[in-house]
């Protein structure tokens, strides 16, 4: 029979449920709506903003299309095209999902960190 082992009251005393063996590594806490998830301030990762910008410039030029091309497919203004490929904006998830339909891809692809890319921060950070 294996007996139950007591918790370590000075860990826990200091953290969250769950939150030890996740914090020993490097890991920080962070508790919100949709409950407990764990950070890394060791691995920065890209912005959002960035990957989508990264991601749609990227695939865009490779089916050679013109921003105003992708926007008249998308059904959005080419303007917002340009805006979102240089990071100013966050595309809403319908507009992702046309841009995504308009390329030929899947809308978790363009939101998808390149390898290449992985690990890095914003500018300046």
């Amino acid at each position: 029979m294996a007996s139950a082992r007591a918790p370590r009251s000075d860990l826990l005393a200091s953290t969250p449920p769950g939150a030890g063996r996740a914090q020993q590594l490097g890991f920080r806490c962070a508790s919100g709506s949709f409950g407990t998830h764990f950070t890394s301030d060791a691995v920065p990762r890209m912005d959002i903003r960035e990957t989508l910008a990264l991601n749609l410039r990227t695939i865009r030029r490779a089916r050679g299309l013109s921003q105003e091309e992708l926007a008249h497919r998308a059904e959005i203004d080419r303007t917002y095209v340009s805006a979102l490929e240089r990071s100013v904006y966050a595309a809403g998830i319908d507009v992702l999902d046309r841009l995504a339909k308009a390329l030929g891809v899947e809308a978790a692809d363009l939101l998808r960190v390149p390898p290449s890319r992985q690990g890095r921060g914003r500018k300046g950070t």
